[in-house]
């Protein structure tokens, strides 16, 4: 039999194994229920069988390690050769390995991947000297002819060795336009358009340090002549009749039945060149001829893959895209509504396959890079999922629901919304060792020790080791990981959680190790002891042969995970106060916490096991009556209040009724004897585990039941679980609050007769203290914290205090008062009158001026950074000078001022934050309007020589004496007077004749907006009061910020439109009425409507059921002159 299936062909097999299902469907048909238990008995019997068989050996092996036994060859560690064939795709796994992880068992088919041409196939050889130089430096070429950048919130970069590739928080790919601005350097896809092919290499060759001119020549020469994406955009940019057409990879493939070619005149598949106006899907690639912003490219455009990647996908293969459908195994048809998941396109286009050259394997950090990003996409497509289903799944306590709908039948207006599930993690860890073996004793052991195990060294041996960082504050360098260690006789626990390993010294028995290490370009041997030794676990050591470093873990801050530290805060953690009510994106807040590393990334792709429990723990529920969660929807919320569901809870009170065994039983300890029925919302009995005694049905095992954990300001529901680790089978929430026959109240009552609370004494006796000495208010603060924070057992005892007590307790204290004449009265210090304005511009807290600009420096966009440094400079040369930062509407203005004034006054210097109106001043830290703080002139003076109301000597001119940086927003409304004013002023306070006295005025604003008001003047009398009408105005330096912070932040490309042509309104490029003056809105620009009526409707609809909703009101609003 055994020779027989040798012989067979891949068609052979698959025909038997087709009988075999068959004939074994028929026999489970005719068999009764009887016969169906008794052959699932015997079957879990013998694979329980089995699983005891292959892991007895190694169970609990890491606390007995015997260098004498031969680990490796164990069935389960030797895996062997990767000699299964998937029947369906021909891939290539190893026994043992998921049949459908590779094409989900035939559902899925993707056109095979070609071989690459020369010189791309020689380079990713690995087999010569310019192949090895290439791999080595993949990502450096890629980068030179990739057509989008690669932006991640952080790439984890390690100094040293790094096989991996890791990144925290979001990943995105951005696209500028197909022609670079005239006053900047081609980049991405712009340098495909230099002209000549010389300049194009050089320009790739320049920007990428470490590459070789004649590698870059060769790869160029390959795309210009097989990258579709190439040859796409150099015929659509000839065909670009102006300007204002733009070039569109449409997201998806032309689906079936639709032709190819209906937009406009298209290129090639689904590129097209089309004209502005036309509508876009989101998802498609929006290209420009020339516009300086960058936009997002969405995960799931087909063209997402190749033009990122182009030594991947040479030929512009595409990616994954949602019109890849799924095949029907059988008859090899398209199931037209069956998608392919990214999951799935992914794990089949990583497969290795007899027959093709899969080369993305062999692009070594390329394909790390790769992976990463791959799977940030997976993750990018669920929660996608999840963000445009949130207004559809809603969840609330069953008696709020069933009241609600009762009285008004409105779904909408119930519930909250539910954004992310919440998850429990656990893992397995292992005990270590920090001691080189003895040779003698474990030769093989000894040998992947010093190999793999001995860190640097470094210090005084190896002064350049990539460890090794300079201690803050000095010139010395020690090493990051503390070594070498300390040698210790026995392991101790610090003081911190972390285990202080055994570290023996030469003397008491320790053993050393020769190894070889570069020091200054020279190979040197040298000696070292258990002081360099990482901790490691010997069994896993000797089995893997390799560096592997595995902890046990005995406190939270000890535990670390082989990915990534899930217990462990992110590095780059950003921290807020939010008010009630504020929205929370969990989405995003989850992308940007994230760490990915190449390694991971090919596990989840390949839906491998990520955590293993033992024993099983079952989470169970606590609420009140009629108080579970319930989760639904619109469509079908009335048949969860008809059929309310059922929990752990509701079920363990059933099984109570019904089962004489579950009537002995805690809450928690139910798990142990029953499993719970997911479907069923049951709890059914164990069929696998140990008898229990005096109970033959009844089996026991080792699983645990986590009841969710309920704090004590949840009143009454703590109680319920507080008596559910008492009561031994309740059958009803009744029966739970029932105390020898007495059906109690309240669950609070039922915990005191059961004497589970404690006495409110101690509460009684602070409250009389404190009557005898304490003021009213003191008093009644000290009740409200009892109230509110102590969770007195009975709070009413506590009002039983009279009217009089409080009054006695009044009059001793105004008798105190009266009684103390001789009490001088309080006199304010004229000094501290001067220092005020001082005081509030030098009170801030430098520590957290300090954390606000580290966590946000990073933040800031090209433009923003440009404009930052530019300024700083210009206040640390102390050079005075006025600079005006340009900034229209959603560029990140006010963020920029503010990390300004952050970095400023972090430094104990003085920054002083002024607007031309109230609520732009409460937008800037400790800002407050000009004419508060600079003491403008409100009338015209007699001479016409404005000058600010401040003398010399008042706490106003000092400030203005000490200020670093002057901030003035929302300039642009302000009068020019009133900055020749401050000019005047400053120059006077200063004794110095330059501009504003040599102090940085820093002016911020956008002329394209509200001008000064003239009372009853012309166009013309608003330009002459402009500031630009000023003398001073020549003298100014412009800034300017451009990128759209919403179109940067969320890729919204709808408020990147309306920008623009708010941008194209405020320059004046739209074409005026010569009569009257007035300008015509493109049909595009917002939403006409006829009445005043409609637009309350349109602004407010609803308003008779919203206006008790304040976030609903504060979200929109009609402003009129």
């Amino acid at each position: 039999m055994t020779a027989d299936r040798a012989a067979e062909t891949p068609q052979q097999e698959q025909e038997r194994r087709e009988k075999d299902r068959a004939r074994h469907a028929g026999a489970r048909a005719a068999e009764t229920p009887q016969q169906t238990r008794s052959r699932s008995e015997l079957q879990r019997t013998r694979q329980a069988a089995v699983r005891t068989a292959q892991w007895t050996f190694l169970e609990g092996e890491a606390f007995r390690y015997d260098p004498t036994k031969v680990y490796d060859s164990h069935p389960q560690l030797c895996i062997g050769r990767m000699i299964k064939h998937c029947l369906h795709c021909n891939a290539l796994k190893w026994p043992g390995e998921a049949p459908g992880m590779c094409c989900s068992n035939g559902k899925v088919k993707l056109p095979a991947l070609k071989t690459p041409p020369e010189p791309l196939e020689s380079l990713t050889s690995g087999r010569l000297a310019e192949s090895k130089h290439f791999l080595e430096n993949i990502r450096r070429y890629n980068s030179c002819f990739q057509m989008t950048s690669f932006g991640v919130s952080k790439e984890v970069i390690q100094p040293g060795y790094m096989p991996t590739f890791k990144v925290q928080g979001q990943v995105y790919h951005r696209v500028g336009s197909l022609l670079a601005s005239s006053d900047e350097e081609p980049k991405f896809l712009q340098i495909y358009f230099m002209g000549d092919e010389r300049k194009q290499a050089e320009r790739r060759y320049n920007t990428n340090p470490g590459t070789r001119r004649s590698i870059i020549i060769k790869l160029q020469e390959m795309l210009h002549q097989h990258n579709s994406y190439v040859r796409l955009f150099k015929t659509a940019i000839e065909r670009m009749p102006t300007d204002e057409h733009k070039v569109v990879i449409r997201a998806d493939k032309t689906p079936a039945g639709e032709h190819a070619r209906r937009f406009n005149e298209s290129l090639v598949d689904e590129v097209a060149v089309v004209m502005v106006g036309s509508e876009f899907s989101t998802r498609d690639i929006v290209l420009e001829k020339k516009n300086s912003q960058l936009k997002t490219v969405c995960e799931t455009n087909r063209a997402y893959d190749a033009l990122q990647y182009p030594l991947i996908f040479w030929e512009g293969e595409d990616g994954y895209h949602f019109t890849n459908k799924q095949v029907d195994p059988t008859t090899g048809e398209t199931m037209l509504h069956k998608k392919v998941s990214a999951m799935a396109f992914y794990a089949y286009r990583i497969m290795v396959r007899n027959a093709e050259v899969n080369h993305i394997l062999r692009c070594r950090q390329l394909f790390h890079q790769f992976i990463v990003d791959m799977y940030a996409k997976i993750e990018a497509e669920r929660l996608l999922f999840v963000r445009t289903h949130q207004q559809e799944l809603r969840v609330d306590d069953y008696i709020h629901l069933k009241d609600a709908i009762a009285n008004d039948g409105k779904a909408d207006n119930i519930g909250q919304l539910v954004i992310l599930p919440s998850t429990f993690t656990g893992s397995p860890r292992h005990m270590h060792d920090a001691e080189i073996p003895d040779r003698e004793q474990d030769l093989h052991l000894h040998n992947t020790i010093k190999q793999s195990m001995i860190h640097g060294p470094c210090g005084k041996l190896n002064p350049n080791a990539p460890c090794m960082e300079q201690r803050p504050g000095t010139s010395i360098k020690q090493c990051s990981k503390r070594y070498p260690k300390q040698l210790l006789q026995e392991t101790e626990t610090g003081d911190d959680g972390y285990p202080l390993y055994r570290r023996r010294s030469t003397n008491d028995g320790g053993h050393t190790a020769e190894i070889k290490v570069r020091v200054n370009n020279s190979v040197q041997t040298i000696v070292v002891d258990n002081k360099w030794v990482v901790p490691y676990c010997p069994l896993l050591s000797r089995i893997f042969d390799a560096h592997i470093n595995v902890e046990y873990c005995n406190s939270v801050k000890s535990i670390k995970y082989i990915c990534k530290y899930v217990n462990k805060g992110s590095d780059q953690a950003v921290f807020g106060l939010e008010k009630d009510g504020t929205a929370v994106d969990e989405i995003t807040q989850y992308q940007l916490g994230r760490y990915i590393s190449s390694n991971e990334a090919v596990w989840r792709i390949l839906d491998f096991s990520i955590h293993e429990r033992h024993p099983t723990v079952v989470h169970l529920a606590v609420h009140l009556e009629n108080g579970q969660r319930v989760y639904f929807t619109t469509d079908n919320i009335h048949k969860k209040v008809n059929e309310p569901p059922r929990t752990t809870l509701t079920a363990f009170f059933l099984l109570c009724q019904k089962d004489d065994f579950a009537q002995t039983l805690l809450y928690c300890d139910v798990p142990k004897y029953y499993t719970w029925d997911a479907s069923g919302k049951v709890f059914k009995r164990r069929v696998q585990g140990t008898s229990v005694q005096g109970y033959p049905n009844i089996r026991e095992t080792d699983a645990l039941g986590r009841v969710y954990t309920i704090h004590p300001n949840n009143f009454e529901c703590f109680f319920v679980r507080l008596l559910l680790h008492t009561v031994r089978g309740p059958t009803s929430f009744e029966a739970l609050r029932t105390v020898n026959g007495r059906v109690c109240e309240t669950f609070r009552q039922a915990c005191q007769l059961r004497g589970l609370l404690a006495n409110d004494q101690q509460w009684d006796a602070a409250m009389s203290e404190a009557a005898v000495a304490q003021s009213p208010s003191r008093l009644r603060n000290l009740f409200a914290l009892i109230l509110a924070v102590c969770n007195p057992q009975n709070p009413g005892m506590n009002l039983d205090y009279t009217p009089d007590m409080f009054n006695q307790a009044l009059i001793l204290l105004e008798n105190k008062v009266f009684d103390g004449k001789v009490l001088p009265v309080p006199q304010r210090n004229r000094g501290d009158r001067l220092s005020s304005a001082m005081l509030r511009e030098t009170s801030y807290n430098v520590n957290e001026l300090n954390a606000y600009v580290t966590a946000n420096e990073p933040l800031l966009v090209p433009d923003q950074r440009a404009a930052y440094n530019a300024i700083l400079a210009q206040v640390e040369r102390k050079a005075g000078g006025i600079i005006f930062l340009d900034a229209p509407g959603g560029t990140g203005k006010t963020f920029v001022i503010n990390l300004l004034l952050a970095k400023i006054r972090q430094q104990s210097k003085i920054a002083v934050a002024v607007a031309s109106s109230g609520i732009a001043a409460t937008l800037l830290h400790g800002g407050r309007t000009a004419h508060s703080t600079l003491k403008l002139p409100l009338t015209r003076p007699s001479d016409d020589k404005y000058v600010c109301n401040i003398k010399k000597g008042t706490s106003e001119a000092m400030v203005l004496q000490e200020c670093q940086l002057i901030v003035w927003d929302e300039c642009t409304m302000a009068n020019r007077h009133a900055l020749e004013a401050l000019n005047y002023t400053l120059q006077d306070l200063h004794g110095s004749g330059c501009n504003m006295g040599g102090v940085v005025l820093l002016l911020a604003g956008d002329f394209r907006q509200t001008l000064p008001v003239i009372p009853k003047g012309t166009i013309a009398d608003e330009l002459k009061a402009c500031l630009k009408s000023s003398y001073l105005w020549i003298h100014v330096t412009s800034l300017k910020l451009s990128t759209n912070m919403r179109v940067h932040l969320q890729g919204d490309v709808s408020a990147g439109r309306f920008a623009e042509q708010l941008v194209t309104v405020g320059n004046g490029k739209i074409p005026a009425d010569r009569v009257n003056g007035l300008i015509s809105f493109p049909t595009n620009f917002c939403n006409l409507v006829e009445s005043v009526e409609i637009l309350k409707d349109r602004v407010f609809p609803n308003i008779t059921t919203h206006f008790r909703d304040h976030a609903w009101l504060c979200e929109r609003a009609i402003l009129a002159p």
